[in-house]
């Protein structure tokens, strides 16, 4: 068994598959939300800008939060992987 079949099945392919989908339906959603909302916009340009910008902090954040969330199980596949495959020196 290769490195690659490992942590295909450590990280569960079909649960990352519909991860994947789920996160595209989403970001494709965010993108059409956010385009018909800048059209359809009842607010002044100042405020629209003002939403934008906070809109983005909060994305910015949550972002941050999941790339942080994604390091740690990264690391921890990282160390199941270590701790099967050890080096040619052990």
């Amino acid at each position: 068994m290769g490195l690659l079949d490992y942590v295909s099945k450590v990280v569960h392919p079909k649960r990352s598959t519909q991860v994947a989908d789920i996160l595209w339906a989403t970001t494709v959603g965010l993108a059409a939300g956010f385009l018909a909302g800048i059209l359809f916009a009842p607010e002044t340009g100042k405020d629209t800008r003002t939403a934008i910008a906070k809109t983005g902090r909060l994305v910015s954040n949550k972002v941050k939060t999941s790339l942080s969330h994604a390091k740690g199980t990264l690391e921890e596949v990282a160390s199941k992987v270590a701790n099967e495959f050890p080096t040619e020196g052990e």
